[in-house]
């Protein structure tokens, strides 16, 4: 930033009165300046070896061709980056990158031609055939061989004998290619014995859902049978309840009491009251008259705990502790 900075103050308030023998530098306008640190640099500009490097360096940029636009990211990250967007790092490719990532400035002409001969010569061929060496050739063609002792685009201080100790040193040996043989082999056992725990859970649930229908035939079965002893003598009707009959709810406890009065809605045990299925001991009814107001609900409702809180809401109850009316 500072550098940058000072350019363009070197150019605005120096370069364009260099030759202005009348100037006075000592009138600077620009307040962010200090006088006393401006006359040093005007000072330091206008010295003859100072004035004949600035000329070599305006030449030698003057003659640099096709700029990159990374900024400050230095060429290896951007290479990593672009293995890890799964794309190739060739010269070629490294060029292109390079020369056409930036953001807000567009390409000078010039590396804007050579970038669109480059995408020329690469749709000639199919995807799969461009190879390695292909891409050499047409890096090669379109901007000639490499420097002695540098490798284009690869980053300062790469060359092309330390550019092949590295291609050598990721080169995979035998003994990592038998891990990741055996790194396979144990990602498809795992994925193997993930289908069999699978089946086993489904299995499971299969069993699950048998022993509860079993159980829900045995509940019925009991509640038959053992409905003269409960409640016979009062003349209630004790076969098995249909749904939509008026029913009386016993508490769950011993000795057994009617707590409430109501109606029967479900025996589907996928039926859910707040989210939480009936499953197959539960059937779902609506509380049209409280007995014994203050007992408690074996499965209260959210903001519903007992029999009086119940009345005219539908809860579920024990199926076993409910019978027709």
């Amino acid at each position: 930033m500072w550098r940058d900075w000072k350019r363009r103050l070197k150019a605005d308030h120096f370069t364009r009165y260099i030759g202005d023998v009348d100037h006075d530098f000592s009138e600077l306008s620009n307040e962010q300046v200090e006088l006393d640190q401006w006359l040093v640099l005007v000072q330091y500009w206008k010295h003859d070896e100072v004035q004949k490097q600035a000329v070599q360096n305006a030449e030698s940029r003057a003659k640099k061709k096709y700029p990159h636009r990374t900024g400050k990211t230095p060429f290896p990250l951007l290479k990593e980056k672009m293995q890890q967007e799964g794309k190739d790092t060739t010269q070629l490719d490294m060029f292109i990158e390079s020369r056409s990532c930036g953001k807000g400035i567009e390409a000078d002409p010039a590396t804007a031609n050579l970038i669109q001969e480059f995408r020329e010569g690469l749709s000639k061929r199919p995807e799969s055939e461009q190879t390695k060496e292909f891409k050499e050739d047409l890096f090669v063609n379109g901007l000639g061989e490499d420097p002695h002792g540098r490798v284009r685009c690869m980053g300062r201080g790469i060359t092309r004998h330390k550019l092949c100790e590295i291609s050598s040193h990721n080169a995979p040996t035998p003994q990592m290619v038998e891990q990741l043989q055996e790194l396979q082999r144990l990602k498809d056992d795992l994925i193997h014995e993930k289908k069999e725990v699978e089946l086993m859970r489904l299995e499971l649930d299969n069993r699950k859902e048998e022993f509860f229908k079993k159980k829900k035939k045995q509940l019925i079965r009991l509640f038959a049978i053992n409905a003269d002893n409960r409640r016979n003598d009062n003349g209630y009707n004790c076969s098995p309840v249909q749904v939509g009959s008026n029913v009386i709810l016993f508490c769950s406890e011993i000795p057994k009491e009617i707590v409430a009065e109501g109606t029967l809605l479900s025996i589907d045990p996928n039926e859910k009251i707040d989210e939480v299925a009936l499953g197959y001991e539960f059937v779902k009814v609506v509380i049209r008259k409280a007995i014994k107001p203050d007992y408690l609900l074996l499965r209260p409702r959210r903001g519903v705990n007992t029999v009086q809180d119940a009345v005219g809401k539908s809860v579920a109850w024990e199926y076993i502790d409910v019978m027709e009316n």
